[in-house]
């Protein structure tokens, strides 16, 4: 069983509605992702969590009842790709929205504003793999060093008890626990440092 598996199964074991909300997932994602950006190189994790959920049926949901972090919603692969596709025309006519989101950073996930977790995709990248948070209107910070560093990291949280899940389902997180936390999981990672007034 992956990390991304075990913390989904903790969380329906909870009553995590965000869980129970979860499409089957598709074990041959990396290999359409592949097809269809082919300019990209998907670090394994992204199989993985695919293979695990491809997104969430939540057309009648409220937002929060989506998050399965307590702060995202996770992207299907379709999701992904239409979204990464529209910021590359963008791109295209901004030679600033390169800096703010680089090319080949897929996004996997959102809050449900113009925020978004990325994945570095790039070939050859020194953080090839890791996940970064972009900030709506900000820019991005480092988060983990992989997808399944990051979901250890939201294990930590409910096995800390920072993240709860509620009598109606929603997950409740303690930001500022869950950034001390996150800190000392991934030390080498900007975004849960103090000084830069961000947590998730």
């Amino acid at each position: 069983m992956s990390v991304i598996d075990a913390y989904v199964a903790e969380l329906r074991k909870k009553g995590a509605k965000s869980a129970s909300l979860l499409r089957p997932g598709m074990p041959d994602a990396l290999a359409r992702l592949k097809k269809q950006l082919p300019s990209l190189s998907p670090p394994a994790g992204l199989g993985e969590l695919w293979k695990c959920f491809d997104g969430a049926d939540g057309d009648n949901e409220l937002l929060d009842d989506l998050w399965l972090d307590g702060t995202f919603y996770f992207f299907s692969l379709k999701e992904a790709v239409e979204d990464y596709r529209i910021c590359d025309d963008i791109r295209a006519g901004d030679p600033d929205f390169e800096e703010y989101w680089p090319t080949g950073y897929l996004p996997i996930a959102t809050p449900g504003d113009g925020s978004r977790l990325l994945v570095d995709c790039v070939a050859g990248s020194e953080t090839h793999g890791s996940v970064f948070e972009l900030f709506h209107g900000i820019g991005i910070a480092r988060s983990a060093a992989s997808i399944e560093d990051y979901f250890k990291t939201a294990r930590a949280w409910l096995d800390e008890g920072v993240m709860t899940v509620t009598a109606d389902g929603k997950l409740d997180i303690d930001h500022e626990r869950a950034s001390d936390i996150a800190s000392r999981l991934n030390p080498d990672c900007e975004n849960w440092a103090a000084d830069t007034g961000t947590d998730q």
